[in-house]
């Protein structure tokens, strides 16, 4: 199972994982973003429920929640948290090396109503915290743009060329 390079803004739970065996299982450089409230105690941006976890990574991912609902709700072990951006501290089952606690520095810029929303909204910006902070994952070679990840990649579905690569017309 990998999920990779996804933008996930309003779900009642924007990644919810539930199995009996999730083996070998990577969730990376994924962007999820304020997750809603419908479901109550049930909602939450991240969610991984119980079952059988072994080598499972949850990797250079952006989790950004700007309200009361829960960052995250992890029931198990055996899943390997790093380099994850949290925009306020989560529990400390989802802590891992090379975290970032801070707000990402999203564009967030465009419309948000059905059929408006743009892939564009979710790229982050020059000086986000969260630039150059990931971790090499050999699996995931270009972003959610089809950008190619560098060596120090950015955390997140979005890979932020600085300076931005310009055409040389001869």
């Amino acid at each position: 199972n990998t999920i990779i390079n996804n933008l996930c803004l309003g779900g009642e739970r924007n990644i919810a994982i539930g199995t009996n065996t999730f083996e070998n299982g990577l969730v990376a450089h994924n962007t999820f973003v304020n997750a809603s409230d419908t479901g109550g105690k049930g909602s939450a941006n991240v969610w991984i429920n119980r079952g059988t976890y072994r080598n499972a990574r949850f990797v250079n991912n952006i989790v950004f929640q700007e309200d009361r609902v829960a960052i995250a709700r992890v029931d198990v072990r055996g899943v390997m948290f790093s380099h994850n951006n949290w925009s306020k501290r989560p529990a400390r089952t989802c802590r891992g090396r090379g975290d970032v606690i801070k707000d990402p520095r999203l564009l967030k810029s465009g419309r948000l109503g059905s059929g408006q929303l743009r892939p564009e909204w979710f790229k982050i910006l020059a000086d986000s915290p969260v630039k150059d902070r990931g971790q090499t994952i050999g699996e995931v070679v270009e972003d959610y743009f089809k950008t190619p990840r560098r060596g120090a990649p950015d955390i997140g579905a979005h890979e932020l060329l600085s300076p931005p690569h310009r055409l040389s017309l001869r």
